[in-house]
């Protein structure tokens, strides 16, 4: 499942806060931070989740990786193996609910996402020993009711600036889209557990060429100075 609206994938290109003091929401990181940009990964873990480990060891990439609770028990090993190869996990809700599709915000909304993101911390806990710090709502939701939801539970919600990879693009137009729209701050979205097999392909030159451009990765933490709290086992 994923996103349909471009206007829900390219956002907006300033880091802004929404929501309470207690909880921040971001599209991306500063612009006047240097040239650093964050790669994310949603919907994992999935069974060629190693393989993408691999070629981030290799290209000496760490990144973040937004891990739906269900597909974590259904692949813990590969959850243990990101969380042991020093990449920063967050929370993508825990079976991909589209909270876009709620009309009515009421208590029993806000139980049902309450649930929702606690059932993930305890499958993470159980997993791989963390609690995450961070959390994407699946298709990029950010209404203000889960954004405070999310506040009381510790949470900062991360969004992203740019990601395209599930959609028909050729190869090459895919390559051309990230490198293109890599900028100071930006917080690249991409995905490990879904139709992923040339997004994986593709990876390793996507990191090359944004690299070309004087470009380092770091973490979403790291990109947005926030404290990581997750430990892993």
């Amino acid at each position: 499942m994923r996103v349909k609206s471009l206007g829900l994938l390219v956002l907006a290109t300033l880091l802004f806060a929404a929501g309470t003091a207690e909880c921040r929401f971001y599209t991306n990181g500063p612009k006047d931070g240097g040239r650093f940009v964050a790669l994310t990964f949603d919907d994992g873990p999935g069974q060629m989740t190693p393989d993408f480990l691999a070629v981030l060891e290799k290209q000496k990439v760490k990144a973040t990786f937004f891990m739906s609770g269900s597909q974590v028990k259904y692949h813990p090993e590969e959850a243990k193996l990101v969380a042991k190869a020093g990449h920063e996990i967050g929370s993508h809700t825990t079976v991909h609910r589209g909270y876009h599709k709620i009309k009515v915000i009421d208590e029993k909304a806000i139980k049902i996402l309450t649930d929702d993101i606690k059932q993930t911390e305890a499958v993470l806990s159980t997993t791989i020993g963390i609690k995450p710090h961070l959390l994407r709502f699946p298709y990029g939701y950010c209404k203000k009711w889960a954004i405070d939801v999310c506040a009381k539970l510790g949470y900062d919600v991360i969004n992203w600036s740019y990601g395209y990879d599930w959609t028909k693009l050729s190869d090459q137009q895919l390559l051309d889209y990230y490198v293109k729209n890599s900028a100071p701050g930006a917080i690249i979205l991409m995905h490990d557990g879904w139709k992923v097999n040339r997004v994986l392909a593709l990876l390793p030159k996507i990191i090359e060429d944004i690299r070309a451009k004087g470009y380092e990765f770091v973490t979403v933490s790291e990109l947005l100075k926030l404290e990581d709290k997750g430990k892993g086992k």
